[in-house]
């Protein structure tokens, strides 16, 4: 089951998708994570993110999750539901993908306490079944931040990369890319500006390469969401 959550961060996390997954067999927990994650999801920090709550018994519904976008993630493990060599097997499978992921690990009393320092070796937080709701609050809210600041980083120096990009075009480059976002083509642009349809192409060329794009949709997708263009 997947639940989209929608919600609104910074200038830098416009339409972030964030995986909130949810490992276990105990409907009363994934329902209580849930309502959890609803709440969190209202405060102004994530007023521009999208959550995707997905909830499996399957372990590798949770790598299929991971692997089928790109988006940061947090997967919540209900250990109470995973044999021991199985909880091995999951964090090394999920250190492999090298995504942005943090894990919360979920567990019995006496499991907390006779292996959480061993837990603790491969995933982010460990917590106790029956501790306060308020913990699981402030850790998830803790988690999602981090996973946030580093994705505002990464968007930032992306729009930067991208602004500089279109700052280095030519000022013939600048006026041939404006008409290719209003649709022309190169013939009508040859017309236009009174230039050869080849020397139309090379510029055309010059301007892919330095956005490192190779097709009008890729380029339009990254001017249009980078607030290059309107």
């Amino acid at each position: 089951m997947t639940l989209p959550i929608t919600g609104d961060r910074t200038h830098y996390l416009s339409n972030l998708n964030i995986n909130f997954i949810v490992f276990s067999e105990d409907n009363l927990l994934k329902f209580a994570l849930s309502n959890l994650l609803s709440e969190i999801r209202k405060l102004p920090t994530y007023q521009k993110v999208n959550f995707i709550l997905t909830d499996v018994i399957d372990l590798n519904e949770v790598f299929r999750s991971l692997l089928k976008n790109e988006n940061s993630s947090l997967i919540i493990f209900d250990f109470d539901a995973v044999f021991f060599s199985e909880k091995i097997r999951v964090i090394e499978k999920i250190a492999k993908l090298h995504r942005t992921v943090k894990t919360v690990a979920i567990c019995s009393h006496w499991d907390y306490k006779h292996n959480a320092y061993f837990y603790n070796t491969f995933c982010d937080i460990v917590l106790k079944r029956n501790d306060p709701v308020e913990i699981y609050s402030s850790i998830i809210n803790h988690e999602l931040n981090i996973l946030l600041a580093k994705e505002s980083n990464e968007s930032y120096r992306r729009k930067e990369k991208n602004a500089l990009h279109y700052l280095s075009l030519s000022s013939r480059e600048s006026e041939i890319l404006k008409l290719i976002m209003k649709g022309r083509s190169s013939s009508e642009i040859s017309d236009l500006l009174f230039i050869s349809v080849k020397t139309v192409s090379t510029h055309r060329s010059n301007i892919y390469a330095k956005f490192n794009v190779r097709s009008i949709s890729e380029l339009y997708k990254i001017l249009v969401g980078e607030n290059l263009i309107e």
